[in-house]
């Protein structure tokens, strides 16, 4: 798959469109843009509904406006940052008056330069016996090594990969599988274990795992997380974007907990 913009982004194709479990309520997309209104996957409440948006600003915000007009106000407002920062100050107190949760958007298709330890990585699905007895101590490595990670509120959706050391979790990462993409969330490494390239060993694993069943891996990370950042670019692994989170009541910081 050759990913271009808009409808066509990397970011359209393996994040947003995969999480449409119910359809979208509206959606317009082209070459130069994309933008959809749907149920929130992610929401408290059964439901709500999100706006994403994605692709030219000149485009997008026209569009962003009509259909806030027709079936808003949402739970959940996502654009790139290009169309957030085109964005009046009337219009963006308008749409939300909170905005913040930003965070970068991660993919590859490639698998990646071996380093040590990689070939560790061992994935755990859920429906195994293997996973049920584990289940309890990577949701204690995930709370110390991840305190903020999106997961914690619904561990069992995922399965997880994990490195050991000495029979002891050391680094995990969830992950979803929905048709041909892999789902990334999670990544964590207890803090006694931090510095020794452990999380970039499970990283490296995990996307091998996953590209033997499936065609892309994505995943997002905070962008205030820019440690996190760095690795990923040694790595190797693709930017796609940057996207921030508009809403009607304010973010949690969750930074200072992180």
């Amino acid at each position: 798959m050759t990913f271009t913009t808009g409808a066509n982004s990397a970011f359209w194709q393996l994040a947003a469109k995969p999480y449409r479990f119910s359809g979208a309520v509206a959606e317009h997309a082209g070459e130069d843009y994309a933008i959809a209104v749907e149920d929130d996957p992610w929401a408290n409440n059964p439901g709500e509904q999100r706006m994403v948006a994605w692709g030219n600003p000149e485009l997008v915000i026209p569009e962003l406006l009509r259909l806030f007009d027709k079936f808003g106000p949402f739970a959940r407002i996502m654009v790139s940052t290009d169309i957030a920062n085109a964005l009046t100050d009337e219009q963006r107190s308008y749409l939300a008056p909170y905005w913040g949760a930003q965070w970068d958007f991660f993919w590859t298709s490639t698998p990646l330069k071996p380093v040590p330890l990689a070939n560790e990585v061992e994935l755990y699905e859920r429906g195994t016996d293997q996973y049920a007895a584990t289940i309890a101590d990577i949701a204690q490595a995930l709370r110390a090594g991840n305190p903020v990670a999106t997961p914690l509120s619904h561990l069992e959706e995922f399965d997880w990969f994990v490195l050991r050391e000495n029979d002891s979790i050391m680094t995990v990462m969830g992950v979803e599988f929905i048709g041909n993409v892999a789902h990334f969330a999670g990544l964590g490494t207890v803090p006694d274990a931090r510095g020794r390239g452990l999380g970039s060993a499970t990283m490296v694993g995990a996307i091998d795992l996953a590209l033997e069943r499936v065609d892309h891996v994505e995943f997002g990370v905070w962008s205030w997380n820019t440690r996190a950042i760095d690795l990923y670019h040694r790595l190797g692994i693709n930017h796609g974007g940057q996207i921030i989170n508009g809403r009607h009541e304010p973010f949690e910081d969750l930074e200072s907990q992180a």
